[in-house]
């Protein structure tokens, strides 16, 4: 009886186990973008890139924001 009790309640947790796995990394593609645009804090980024302490040698900035209605996210790039 005990080995019967027991067997149910880990093949109980594996299945649970294994249904959170598919759930986590299978996800439908449209609400992995959904989330990971959801969860990005807009914020802007500058690069400089000096040689031997003269004047720039270029500069980079991207830019990276929400937008509204959580219709997906913007980057801009400049160069």
């Amino acid at each position: 009886m005990r080995k019967t009790i027991a067997w149910t309640i880990l093949l109980i947790w594996v299945g649970a186990i294994s249904w959170n796995i598919r759930r986590e990394l299978f996800r439908p593609e449209a609400e992995r973008l959904a989330l990971g645009a959801a969860t990005l804090p807009p914020g802007v980024g500058y690069y400089q890139v000096d040689h031997s302490q003269r004047q720039p040698a270029g500069w980079a900035s991207i830019q990276i924001d929400t937008l509204p209605g959580r219709s997906g996210i913007l980057i801009r790039e400049l160069y």
